[in-house]
């Protein structure tokens, strides 16, 4: 991808993470950024069934620290709205100076009642 000058961004939800994933990212050039949909445990793990918030900031820890890290995601929610300037805080203390808030477009009633 370096060799066709290409920048390629990778958007995890953070919860697999090695060394050998850490390697090929670096290897490859490519940019991570991990979506993180609350600035507390107890909304984010709300949000974000079965995922670990502080297994998700420990992995962006780890990213920042590797030189991968280029933002945090988050989809702004009824939820989280409130959370904003703490994902700001959150983000500087893993090492980003980057968040990105991306607005939902609901396409189903389901997504509806997030918003």
């Amino acid at each position: 991808m370096r060799q066709r000058e290409l920048e390629v961004h990778l958007i995890t939800n953070g919860m697999l993470i090695s060394p050998q994933i850490i390697g090929a990212l670096k290897q490859l050039g490519v940019k991570v950024m991990v979506s993180i949909d609350g600035a507390t445990k107890a909304t984010y793990e709300a949000i974000r069934n079965g995922a670990d918030f502080d297994q998700v900031v420990q992995s962006a820890r780890t990213y920042a620290r590797e030189g991968l890290l280029e933002a945090i995601n988050t989809t702004l929610l009824k939820m989280n709205y409130r959370e904003i300037p703490g994902l700001f805080d959150l983000a500087a203390s893993v090492g980003v100076k980057r968040v990105t808030i991306i607005g939902l477009k609901p396409c189903h009633d389901f997504l509806q009642k997030l918003l």
